[in-house]
C-alpha cells in the first residue's frame, strides 16, 4: 500500500494528454512516472470526475458513466420497505422487443391486497399486441410477478395509466401506497416534508440501475416543487407547454424510471404516526436529459412529475372496483 501511494504522489500528470483525452471523450488518462506533488491534485480532480487512469503501467477504474451529482442507490436489504410497492414493468412489443418503465402498486390503505397498478401513458400499454408484467422483489427476498390483464384508463394530457393485474398482491407480501388525502394541500405534503422524500424507479442506465433490472431511488435531500400553471421554455425562451398539474424533484432519473414514485414520509395526524405517502409519479425530465449513461440512456438531475391529485379520482374509482 505504500508503494501505490508513493507512486500516485510521484507522478507526473501530462495535462496536454489529458486535455486531449477529455475532447475524444477517451476513457483513459495515462501518467509519466515523475511529478511535482501540487500536479497530483489535478490527478486527484480527474479521478473524482469518473475517469479512469493508468499510472506506472496500473490502471485505476473509475465510472466516467455516473454523473458527479447522482446520489441514487441501489434497493436493498437495508432500504424501506415501502419501495416494494413500486414495480419493474417489463413491457413486449408485438414484434418481441422488450423494454422497461415502472409501475406503483396502489391502495386506499396499506392493509389492502391490491390488483392496481399505476403507470406512464406514455409507455404505451394499450398499443396493439403489447404485452406486460409488473414485477417486484420485496424486502425480505420474495419475487412478486403479475401480468397486467386490461388497461382501465388512460389520460394522455397527464400522462398516466390505470393498469389491472390479473390477480391481487397480498399486502402481506408487499403493502400498496396511498395517496395523500384528495384534500390536503400538496404544498403541504410535499415541501414541509422535503427532508424526507424518496425517488424511486427502474432507471435504464448501465451503471447503477443495470439497465432497468434494478430499483434504484435517491432519499431524504430533494427539493420538491410543486408547480401550477407555470410554462415550461426551450433553450430559445419558447413556450413549449404548460407545467400545470406537475412537480419537479431534484432527483436523478433515466429513461425507464417513468411512472415511478415520489414518496414523502409525513405524519397527518390520524393516530399512525409518520406513514409513506405517494405524492407523485415519475414522467420524465424537466428540461431534457443532461447526462448519458454508458449504455446511451439518457438521464436528468431534474424529474418531473404527475401530482398525485391529477390521478386521484379515477384511481380511487377503480381500487373500489376491484381490490374489494
Amino acid at each position: 500500500m505504500k508503494a501505490i501511494v508513493y507512486t500516485l504522489i510521484t507522478v507526473q500528470f501530462l495535462i496536454t494528454s489529458a486535455l486531449g483525452a477529455c475532447e475524444k471523450n477517451d476513457t483513459k488518462i495515462t501518467f509519466a512516472p515523475e511529478a511535482k506533488i501540487q500536479e497530483n491534485l489535478k490527478v486527484a480532480g480527474f479521478l473524482a470526475t469518473n475517469y479512469s487512469s493508468n499510472v506506472d503501467g496500473v490502471v485505476y477504474n473509475t465510472d466516467k458513466s455516473i454523473a458527479p451529482n447522482d446520489m441514487r442507490v441501489r434497493k436493498n436489504s437495508d432500504s424501506p420497505k415501502f419501495l416494494d410497492a413500486v414495480g419493474r414493468m417489463g413491457i413486449t412489443k408485438e414484434n418481441g422487443k422488450k423494454f422497461v418503465c415502472s409501475g406503483i402498486l396502489v391502495g386506499k390503505t396499506r392493509i389492502e391486497d391490491s390488483r392496481i397498478v399505476i403507470s406512464s401513458e406514455h409507455c404505451g400499454y394499450g398499443a396493439k399486441g403489447r404485452t406486460s408484467e409488473w414485477k417486484t422483489t420485496t424486502k425480505s427476498g420474495k419475487t412478486i410477478k403479475r401480468k397486467v390483464q386490461k388497461v382501465l384508463f388512460t389520460d394522455p394530457s397527464v400522462d398516466y395509466a390505470i393498469l389491472l393485474l390479473d390477480k391481487k398482491v397480498s399486502h402481506l407480501d408487499v403493502e400498496p401506497l396511498v395517496m395523500g388525502d384528495k384534500d390536503s394541500s400538496v404544498n403541504d405534503i410535499a415541501q414541509e416534508h422535503v427532508g424526507k422524500s424518496f425517488v424511486a424507479g427502474y432507471s435504464a442506465d448501465k451503471e447503477l440501475g443495470k439497465n432497468g433490472d434494478v430499483l434504484t431511488y435517491s432519499s431524504g435531500y430533494q427539493v420538491i416543487d410543486i408547480l401550477d400553471g407555470i410554462v415550461d421554455e426551450d433553450e430559445n425562451g419558447l413556450d413549449v407547454g404548460t407545467m400545470q398539474g406537475f412537480g419537479v424533484a431534484t432527483a436523478f432519473t433515466y429513461g425507464g424510471a417513468s411512472g415511478g414514485a415520489v414518496i414523502v414520509l409525513a405524519d397527518t395526524e390520524n393516530g399512525k404516526g409518520e406513514q409513506p405517502y405517494l405524492v407523485g409519479m415519475v414522467r420524465g425530465s424537466v428540461t431534457g436529459d443532461s447526462h448519458t449513461s454508458s449504455n446511451g440512456v439518457g438521464g436528468s438531475k431534474d424529474t418531473k412529475f404527475v401530482i398525485y391529485k391529477k390521478m386521484y379520482e379515477y384511481t380511487y374509482e377503480e381500487m373500489d372496483k376491484y381490490n374489494k
